[in-house]
């Protein structure tokens, strides 16, 4: 059986350790304890457990140093370590009373469960980490994948330009006669060579506004100017009119 003889100098130095308790409530509401009966319970666990105690393994400070500990009255104290020696989660030394300890259900139930549930968050807080970079790695490859399609778009663009830009060269080149003609017959006020080269110039320099049909696109125009020659010789004759008879009243 142990001999506990518990000397000034061992109570202080059991005394230092109590600097704060962490509650940890779903042990607490799982025991059944208010808030001050875990808190004297858990000083109790981890003055014991001080390495430089003279008796490791028991708790051996005065009533009076809990309360003092705590801020609470004696009848406080003393009221919890009935209640916790009652329900078993404490326990007297046989050698000495003084001395006390934590049961093992009281370790099982806040310590053990207390690892187990924060390994429980390691692992999801490392499954969340995996979440993170899964998506990280998806989010980065999809964003690869649309900058490699908005390359590719703009690679085909360029080549979509160059195919444009040789088929209007070969249109110009390469003139169909049959066509020309019938073109010529149609609009015989217009200066056929000059507005062909006017229309070469426009569509290379207007890529981004490509042509499917150059030859309906070749009469727009042609049209077009044949409307304002048309309209010419009216204006004309009509300011040649008026300046005759500006001369008569004069």
């Amino acid at each position: 059986m142990e001999n506990h003889q518990a000397t000034d100098n061992s109570e202080d130095r059991n005394k230092d350790k109590p600097t704060y308790v962490t509650v940890y409530h779903r042990a607490r509401r799982k025991l059944e304890l208010n808030i001050m009966e875990y808190c004297i319970a858990d000083t109790i666990y981890v003055l014991a457990a001080n390495p430089t105690s003279e008796f490791p393994g028991w708790c051996y400070v005065s009533k009076e140093h809990l309360a003092d500990c705590l801020g609470i009255s004696q009848r406080t104290v003393f009221n919890c370590l009935v209640k916790l020696l009652k329900i078993g989660l404490i326990e007297k030394s046989p050698a000495d009373p003084r001395f006390l300890r934590t049961s093992l259900e009281w370790y099982n139930t806040v310590k053990v469960d207390k690892e187990d549930l924060n390994k429980a968050r390691t692992a999801r807080s490392a499954d969340t980490m995996q979440d993170l970079h899964t998506k990280t790695a998806k989010s980065a490859y999809h964003g690869t994948a649309k900058n490699a399609h908005n390359n590719n778009s703009t690679y085909n663009n360029s080549n979509n330009k160059e195919d444009y830009l040789k088929k209007v060269q070969d249109f110009f080149s390469l003139l169909d006669t049959a066509w020309l003609e019938e073109v010529k017959k149609a609009f015989p006020q217009i200066n056929l060579t000059a507005e062909l080269n006017k229309m070469k110039a426009w569509l290379i320099s207007n890529p981004d506004k490509p042509k499917k049909n150059i030859k309906r696109f070749a009469v727009n125009w042609l049209g077009r100017i044949n409307s304002e020659v048309s309209r010419k010789p009216a204006e004309d004759q009509k300011h040649s009119s008026l300046g005759a008879a500006g001369r008569v009243l004069n």
